[in-house]
């Protein structure tokens, strides 16, 4: 890839110009660098027409809404990002000439574009088939407009967990298009992962070879999202401490449930990815599931290896990379397979987001496990050639 010119960055805010002048220092224009986790602000309107008439007003609804209230004191600090319209919607021209090159400038090569604001609706249980539409139109929206606009672009499936057998149909009418690298589902769901409902998701994806993707949430103090399984309470008083707590313990959930049901060994050639929770819970959750199953392993009859052994056989995305203090990060990295297991993510343009050489300059990594990271080991969880 050619270098960028650092330049066309300058002054803006949000540190991109630094970013760029990281990417050039370090060579990551030569490197293959998959960002597993980035972000568009989906505009609803954008792909009305892809959903049923009863629908769109609903749908319009939801770009007037802008963001979910619980980041509305905060937007105009950290969440607004000035180099593009986030977090307001973006249209087609402006993702692939603004989003898409702003990655590109800061030494991303693939971007994998996770739908966002559509993860808040998997605990309304009232209108399922809302979900479904606009998943439904979301994935139409995304083939039909980007997939030959920007050949870079990948993104993934949103699987309607209210209505598995409908989110299956869209696995099978999309799962083979070569802009969808994977499955995504919520953290916050009203029915748990293992059980046998959510089986038709899991065939579809295992049957185009796509990864199940549970991405990280932050419920704070909405009670509807609350009551779908958090412990009252759990909405602390400052988006501070939801912010602490909420997206490791909200993947740490589902994939407790994920492996306790067995899933892993029901659909064993099924590939998960679990994204933004960090990476430091990985080890604490490894010794405690392990711990607890040796006490109780006949609730957990399906498997025949300890926990952390499937753990180790699933990917996990490094944003955001707890590195305060880097050798307490080498010494939780150390107790799994990190250097096969950890695919970079950004969560650009969020507010926390991640450039490429927050991993890049680990000084315990090697040149081996820099690549493994930063590229290659999400080249194979999503199959990017």
């Amino acid at each position: 890839m050619k270098s960028a010119d650092a330049t066309s960055l300058r002054k803006l805010r949000g540190g991109l110009d630094n970013a760029v002048k990281q990417a050039e220092a370090r060579g990551l224009y030569d490197m293959l660098v998959v960002d597993a986790d980035c972000h568009q602000r989906e505009a609803f309107g954008e792909f009305v027409k892809y959903v049923k008439p009863s629908y769109r007003r609903a749908l319009r609804a939801m770009d007037e809404k802008g963001v979910s209230p619980r980041y509305s004191s905060i937007i105009g600090r950290r969440v607004k990002r000035p180099e593009v319209s986030y977090p307001l919607p973006m249209g087609p021209e402006e993702i692939v000439d603004t989003f898409s090159r702003r990655l590109q400038e800061i030494g991303i090569t693939r971007p994998v574009v996770i739908p966002d604001p559509m993860l808040e609706m998997a605990v309304d249980p009232r209108n399922p088939e809302f979900e479904v539409e606009v998943g439904s139109g979301y994935a139409q929206y995304m083939v039909n407009t980007f997939g030959h606009l920007h050949e870079r672009f990948v993104t993934v499936l949103y699987a309607a967990t209210t209505a598995p057998d409908k989110a299956a149909e869209l696995i099978d009418d999309f799962g083979d298009e070569k802009m969808v690298a994977g499955v995504l589902v919520p953290a916050i769901t009203l029915t748990n992962p293992s059980s046998d409902e959510w089986n038709p998701i899991y065939d579809a994806a295992q049957r185009k070879g796509l990864p199940i993707c549970v991405h990280g949430d932050n419920p704070g103090s909405d009670t509807r999202r609350n009551k779908s399984w958090l412990p009252a309470g759990f909405g602390l008083e400052t988006f501070l401490e939801n912010h602490i707590l909420s997206f490791p313990v909200t993947i740490a959930r589902q994939l407790t449930s994920i492996l306790v049901g067995g899933v892993p060994v029901r659909f064993p050639r099924l590939k998960f990815i679990f994204m933004e929770g960090g990476v430091t819970y990985i080890p604490w959750l490894m010794q405690r599931m392990d711990d607890e199953y040796v006490k109780r392993s006949f609730e957990a009859p399906l498997l025949d290896k300890l926990p952390s052994a499937y753990m180790n056989e699933f990917y996990y995305t490094t944003q955001p990379l707890e590195s305060a203090n880097k050798f307490t990060l080498k010494l939780f990295l150390s107790m799994f397979d990190y250097e096969n297991r950890l695919v970079y993510a950004s969560d650009y343009p969020h507010w926390d987001f991640d450039a490429p050489s927050a991993v890049y300059d680990l000084p315990f990594l090697s040149e081996t496990a820099k690549r493994k990271i930063l590229g290659e080991n999400a080249a194979r969880a999503f199959r990017l050639s």
